[in-house]
């Protein structure tokens, strides 16, 4: 293998089939015309994976952005039916209180 030719008789015969068989155009055309189909396959079902994760992703935060601003609209619904005007200020200023206020209100 090192030398590139073939020394003793599996090698030597071995050799001798791909010597025919790259002889053989229809045979290597065919070959090649499947290796690519395969590859072509193979490439597009990853584009079409990478595309489907992408518009997953792409929903999901849609999903979670309108679910947040639900969330946010029924504890802002609540605190206003209390009069606590000041809660719903600070709510929409500071995370923290955001949190505790959700909780509070189960949200």
């Amino acid at each position: 293998m090192q030398t590139g030719k073939a020394v003793g008789s599996l090698s030597q015969e071995i050799d001798q089939v791909v010597a025919r068989a790259n002889k053989d155009r229809k045979w290597v055309d065919r070959v090649f015309s499947i290796s690519t189909i395969e590859e072509n396959d193979a490439r597009r079902r990853r584009i079409e994976l990478r595309q489907a994760r992408a518009e997953g992703i792409e929903q999901g935060v849609e999903q979670g952005i309108e679910q947040g601003e639900q969330r946010f609209a029924a504890l802002a619904s609540t605190l206003i039916g209390l009069g606590r005007i000041d809660d719903l200020q600070r709510a929409t200023n500071d995370y923290g209180a955001r949190e505790e206020l959700f909780q509070e209100f189960s949200l």
